[in-house]
């Protein structure tokens, strides 16, 4: 019998088993990993992970730094541009204090509105005192009108024949209802005049002492020396008596509210008491004798002592003024 054709064996043959394995792996996933067994596929893998994971992670921790960096400088850009501006100023009593533009803006609107409302305030208030003196003066006009047309008529009473209207009580009686009617009128014409003359006066009193307060501010800033406690009283004073000496009386005095006037006399005081002593000082002056070295006296002193001295004695016999220019004149060479 003849012997039989035996298979190879597995090991035997073209492929062994794994091979054929890897071989068909290869043509399913491509040329690249056809050749690479499959443990250290696995094993580059497992090993390539870890860098792939780890690059993802340091690119969001610089990334998160990046914006942390970011978000701080905005914040304090932010913070930078929300801090105001201060300036500093001086409050009117002297302190000094930091306030910002959006305060300044404030303060400057509301002294603006302040201002404009004081300046309107005075206008109005203007206005109706100038209608008020108007209205007063319209109404002395007509009380004064009215004042003279009662007078005429009350003096006709004593004109009135009484005695030939006793015959008729009926009339009698109405002309004298109708004189004392107008008399009343007539008082109480007088008692308004009155009130309109006292209010008259106080609006001017207040207008007085109002202008004298003002004027007395003025002074004291000019003349300084009034409003010295212990000086200002004898300044008063010294001028008071200054002016009666020439010609003022007591009540001009007493109504002098005019700073430039009061001013102006204190400064002719002033030059008055300094042109009074100045004969004084000339006459102690004159009155020295003249200093000189013996034996200093030379020829044309001499010449000129008895020049002069002819002089006044030429003086003395003339009286002329051409002599005693002459005089004068010799004095001074």
């Amino acid at each position: 019998m003849s012997e039989a054709a035996t298979p190879a064996s597995p090991e035997t043959a073209g492929f062994t088993l794994n091979q054929a394995a890897l071989q068909i792996e290869g043509l399913l996933t491509g040329p690249a990993e056809a050749g690479t067994p499959e443990p250290e596929k696995k094993q580059a893998a497992a090993e390539a992970e870890p860098e792939a994971v780890t690059q993802p992670a340091e690119s969001e921790a610089q990334a998160s730094e990046d914006t942390s960096a970011e978000e701080t400088a905005d914040a304090e850009a932010t913070q930078a541009q929300e801090q105001p501006q201060t300036f500093k100023v001086t409050l009117p009593g002297g302190e000094e204090a930091e306030v910002t533009l959006d305060e300044l803006r404030k303060g400057y609107s509301r002294e603006a509105d302040y201002t404009r409302k004081t300046m309107k305030h005075a206008e109005e208030m203007k206005a109706f005192e100038s209608q008020k003196s108007q209205q007063l003066q319209a109404a002395h006009h007509f009380l004064s009108t009215l004042k003279a047309e009662l007078d005429a008529i009350v003096v006709t009473e004593d004109k009135v024949d009484w005695n030939r209207l006793q015959e008729n009580p009926a009339e009698y009686v109405k002309w004298k209802e109708y004189f004392r009617d107008m008399k009343d009128k007539r008082s109480a014409v007088m008692r308004e005049q009155a009130t309109i003359a006292q209010a008259e006066a106080e609006k001017h009193r207040a207008t007085f002492l109002e202008t004298l307060k003002t004027e007395s501010e003025q002074l004291t800033r000019k003349l300084p020396i009034f409003a010295d406690p212990e000086k200002g009283p004898k300044a008063r004073s010294e001028l008071r008596s200054y002016l009666l000496s020439n010609g003022y009386q007591p009540q001009d005095v007493d109504g002098l509210s005019d700073h430039r006037a009061v001013t102006i006399a204190w400064k002719a005081a002033q030059y008055d008491k300094l042109q009074a002593s100045k004969p004084q000082v000339e006459k102690r002056v004159v009155a020295l004798p003249k200093v000189q070295r013996p034996g200093a006296a030379t020829d044309a002193d001499a010449l000129s002592v008895q020049k002069r001295t002819a002089l006044e004695q030429k003086l003395r016999k003339t009286g002329r003024v051409e002599d005693a220019a002459s005089i004068f004149l010799a004095g001074l060479k």
